[in-house]
């Protein structure tokens, strides 16, 4: 157990937007845990943050931390995940990365390698599996209200310019591993096989390249569970889609939106509700900050020493899928 008179010192390896929006004003907010590193391969860029968030050390090499702090989030280019999480781990630092996982199966591997002999823990940071409609929809899927899924429609889509990245590695294949699909689209990959509990393939993919910069700016692949079920999971960078998911089962259907996480919207003839209405129910749930129930939640499992909800071996399949896909992808 943690000792609650001594807080738990964290970094921040890599200093964009999702560091400044989301990690370090959700670090701010537990007690237990104090933000006393950042770092970032520009040092200007370190020294800003660092700045502004008033933390007391700041540098441009992750080295820095080894010794230094307890736990770290990784929040750097998709390919540099395995190496710089590995080298955190067999420092005796306990890491949080940023989806994806990494850019292949063999890195993923590497990961969780890593992982084990350093008896750290490694968190995936899904973040969308924290959103409270999505936690109650798998509340409804695991009491088997729905039954088995049969058919599935996981849509995202959003501009790029509302997300006005600093080091715009997302259009960059070396480093991000392709396009919106592995940006967006993972999102609504980890849902997917978190919800139905089953291994997917890619049966056919559409793809465009519409800003001509060797990464598919627009992506709708076909997925087929191992149980025979079929359905979508489309993503744009260009353009708002409706931004719903919906599951299909045997007895009943579960639809929520991506972005309004206070919606959700069931039917199952065996909710009580369904049946008085003789139709779906409308569930308004909380409006949560998924990445501090996202952080909360890997610094109890550090407290009580017990596996996160998204480890390494589970990222892995979501990126089993994205191998498949982008090995038929043609744009």
């Amino acid at each position: 157990m943690i000792n609650v008179e001594k807080k738990l010192k964290v970094g921040i390896v890599g200093c964009g937007l999702i560091a400044k929006l989301s990690h370090i004003p959700a670090i701010r907010r537990i007690p237990e845990i104090d933000l006393t590193f950042v770092v970032d391969a520009k040092l200007e860029w370190a020294k800003e943050t660092a700045q502004r968030f008033i933390v007391p050390n700041y540098s441009s090499n992750y080295s820095d931390l080894f010794g230094k702090i307890d736990l770290a989030i990784v929040a750097v280019p998709n390919s540099l995940h395995a190496e710089i999480t590995c080298a955190l781990l067999e420092n005796g630092i306990h890491v949080l990365c940023e989806k994806p996982m990494e850019t292949t199966v063999e890195k993923c591997q590497k990961m969780i390698e890593c992982q084990k002999g350093s008896k750290k823990l490694l968190m995936i940071g899904h973040s969308r599996r924290f959103a409270s409609n999505v936690l109650l929809l798998k509340e409804f899927i695991r009491e088997n209200y729905f039954g088995e899924i049969k058919d599935f429609r996981f849509v995202m889509g959003h501009k790029h310019t509302l997300w006005p990245s600093q080091s715009k590695f997302g259009f960059n294949r070396e480093l991000s591993g392709g396009g919106v699909l592995i940006d967006q689209g993972i999102h609504l990959i980890d849902l997917l096989i978190w919800f139905s509990g089953k291994e997917g393939k890619v049966i056919e993919i559409q793809a465009e390249d519409i800003l001509k910069t060797g990464t598919e700016d627009y992506a709708k692949v076909t997925v087929e569970l191992e149980n025979g079920a079929r359905g979508i999971i489309e993503t744009s960078r260009l353009k708002e889609l409706d931004n719903f998911c919906e599951i299909k089962g045997e007895k009943g259907w579960g639809r929520f939106h991506v972005d309004n996480i206070s919606y959700l919207q069931i039917f199952s003839e065996e909710i009580k509700g369904c049946r008085n209405n003789k139709g779906p129910v409308l569930i308004k749930t909380e409006l949560n900050n998924t990445h501090f129930d996202q952080l909360k939640h890997f610094f109890n499992c550090i407290d009580e020493e017990k596996e996160p909800l998204i480890n390494g071996e589970k990222a892995l399949e979501n990126i089993r899928l994205i191998e498949q896909a982008y090995k038929i992808m043609k744009i």
